[in-house]
């Protein structure tokens, strides 16, 4: 994800319904940061990326394998380097099993 990235899916039907919708703003404390439809569109970028990693910390406390990356200095798009990054990770998925992290990339 980009660390400068507004598009917030919570408000949108394609990625909950009202009941996901409002289970995920009670668990996370949060509220919708989308720009244009979002209830505090203000808190931005941070508010997802305190959500992202509440996640991690999650995935973590459950043992369960992630790797979470936020990519600093890109919002809403997908440059080449991180999809490059994808696929060395598909690629040496083996090498992650067993741990959680996140990876802040510059």
């Amino acid at each position: 994800m980009g660390a400068e990235d507004n598009n917030d899916t919570l408000p949108y039907e394609d990625a909950y319904d009202e009941h996901e919708r409002q289970l995920t703003k009670d668990f996370y404390n949060t509220c919708s940061v989308c720009p244009r439809i979002g209830t505090c569109p203000e808190k931005g970028a941070e508010e997802i990326v305190r959500r992202f990693k509440l996640a991690k910390d999650i995935y973590e406390m459950k043992n369960m394998s992630a790797v979470f990356s936020i990519h600093k200095g890109i919002g809403h798009s997908n440059p080449r380097e991180a999809i490059d990054k994808i696929v060395v990770f598909f690629e040496n998925y083996e090498n992650y099993i067993g741990e959680t992290r996140l990876i802040w990339v510059e």
